[in-house]
């Protein structure tokens, strides 16, 4: 596909027959060149095969956000797309799950969830999460609630939320929902003369874990591991044990976050607020660029002026 600034280019699988390929490049190489003078230099790498689509069927339970999550993240290995990607999918994916976990059946009643996804011949990553209950607005009275869908609005390139027309004998009420995702995968280019460069293996996530202490008059917590609908209570009851119900304040490190959700932002709400009944400060670090910073700033958690690094929970 063609390059764009920085040297990336698209993971758009090659399709046809090869010299219909060889004829494609060729020609859209032609059309992009400026004049006879100037000079275009051609890399092609031979790939494996594409990925199988991913179809996955889950149980409307926490533990099967942690497992849509890890086999999404096992599946864009193979198309090896850029890591801002892959971080940006996986959150965005594990938004929309864990809303159909929370929200789409009654307690008590579980239901399944679907996920699917397929990379397209133009490049593009179509992922649909599905379910047959019944979709739930989120509560405006609810701080750091509702905020997912735009969460992944303001992240994916389109999404799609739609409530297909359930078969007649359905549960009423029991409409289901339709989530679609789309959004273009890069990858970088690299110069090589291996024949098949074997994809890099990622690192796999860190377990979840708080340490905390006390420096003077402030306590400091320092978070890894993925915050999610798994782990976002944990987080809340810790943080609050460390700063004593919420009588210090309290600074938390989130630099070695490796996922934070919507659940995750929500029970640093929750902290927020309970140190704000005793009139005191909740401090975010986080590193520019880092998947905790991203959420932070999406979530509206923006960084004070002159600490680019630290970021304090509004209204």
């Amino acid at each position: 596909g063609p390059s764009p600034a920085g040297g990336q280019h698209d993971v758009s699988p090659a399709r046809g027959e090869p010299e219909s390929v060889v004829d494609q490049v060729v020609d859209g190489l032609l059309a992009r060149a400026g004049g006879p003078g100037d000079a275009i230099t051609l890399a092609a790498e031979w790939r494996p095969s594409p990925a199988p689509a991913l179809n996955l069927d889950l149980a409307s339970g926490p533990g099967s956000l942690r497992t849509a999550r890890h086999a999404l993240a096992e599946w864009l290995t193979q198309l090896d797309p850029l890591v801002h990607d892959q971080y940006t999918l996986q959150l965005a994916v594990g938004e929309i799950v864990a809303n159909a976990i929370e929200h789409a059946y009654p307690p008590g009643q579980p239901g399944r969830i679907r996920l699917q996804a397929a990379l397209g011949d133009d490049g593009v990553l179509e992922c649909r999460i599905s379910d047959r209950g019944s979709w739930k607005a989120p509560d405006p009275a609810s701080s750091g609630r509702g905020a997912g869908l735009m969460l992944v609005g303001r992240m994916i390139d389109q999404l799609e939320m739609r409530h297909p027309v359930q078969p007649p004998g359905a549960p009423p009420g029991a409409r289901g929902t339709v989530v679609t995702l789309r959004h273009r995968l890069w990858r970088p280019a690299t110069m090589t003369s291996a024949a098949s460069p074997a994809l890099p293996v990622r690192a796999a996530s860190p377990p979840f874990a708080v340490d905390s202490g006390a420096d003077g008059s402030m306590v400091w917590a320092t978070v890894r591991g993925p915050v999610d609908l798994a782990t976002a209570s944990s987080l809340r009851s810790q943080l609050l044990m460390a700063s004593r119900g919420g009588t210090l304040p309290l600074s938390v490190d989130l630099t070695e976050v490796s996922h934070l959700d919507n659940a995750g932002v929500h029970a640093l709400y929750q902290v927020k607020e309970q140190l704000a009944v005793y009139h005191q400060a909740l401090d975010l670090i986080a590193a520019p660029g880092s998947v905790a910073a991203a959420a932070l700033g999406l979530a509206a958690l923006r960084p004070a002026p002159g600490e680019p690094q630290r970021a304090r929970p509004g209204p």
